[in-house]
């Protein structure tokens, strides 16, 4: 009963991703197979004595204590383990990776802002006459600055589009040059999935988009005062 009460709360637990229930068989299979080079360990333990256990996988690291400190005082439980040194060292390096990461792209945004701008600029400049004579004529200012505001658009798109190919063709290779053995140290490998990969690059195509569009409207703008 009371493993049916664990049960039935971890199927309830929000923070709780998925669970696994072992039993007294799969537990004493596990010990023997631990300890399967070391025969004066390997039969101190009858199956009667090992305990059962629930393995569960909290949706996020961080949420693993929150998950653990619930389950401290059910009845039946009888102690809550998890790596809390190992999981808090993960979301720190984690954390300060995120922040490098950003940290380089916003740099590499603001240098295609800038290649984009000078491109569209000197596209701009070459046809300044063009400009006056269309301003002074009646054109208005989104008529002049449309066609720029697309070439910066097709431009930025073509630009995310190779990036996004790079992503979605190289992802394992570019987590292998990223990685840390000290943070992958005991841990499952860092991955990502075709559908992360797909939706990095549909974001990158949206924000080489923005950025093409974004950058031909300044680089037009100066011009538009005649």
């Amino acid at each position: 009963g009371q493993i049916d009460a664990v049960k039935r709360e971890l199927q309830a637990t929000p923070e709780v991703k998925s669970f696994k229930y072992v039993d007294k068989d799969a537990a004493y299979a596990e010990y023997r197979e631990i300890f399967k080079d070391t025969p004066d360990l390997e039969d101190v333990l009858t199956k009667e004595e090992i305990p059962t256990s629930f393995r569960v996988v909290p949706r996020k690291a961080e949420l693993a204590s929150a998950v653990g400190n619930r389950f401290k005082e059910r009845p039946g439980v009888r102690s809550v383990v998890f790596a809390k040194d190992a999981i808090n060292a993960l979301l720190e390096a984690t954390n300060q990776r995120q922040v490098a990461y950003f940290g380089v792209a916003i740099v590499l945004i603001i240098g295609a802002v800038l290649l984009i701008f000078n491109a569209i600029q000197l596209a701009v400049f070459s046809r300044r006459r063009e400009i006056e004579v269309m301003k002074l004529v009646g054109a208005t200012n989104w008529f002049i600055r449309l066609p720029f505001m697309i070439e910066g658009l097709v431009q930025g798109l073509a630009g995310g589009l190779v990036a996004a190919l790079l992503v979605f063709l190289f992802r394992n290779g570019i987590l292998n040059v990223i990685s840390d053995p000290t943070l992958t140290q005991g841990l499952r490998k860092i991955e990502a999935t075709s559908a992360e990969a797909r939706n990095t690059g549909l974001l990158l195509l949206l924000i080489g988009a923005g950025i093409g569009a974004t950058s031909s409207a300044l680089a037009v703008r100066r011009h538009l005062k005649v």
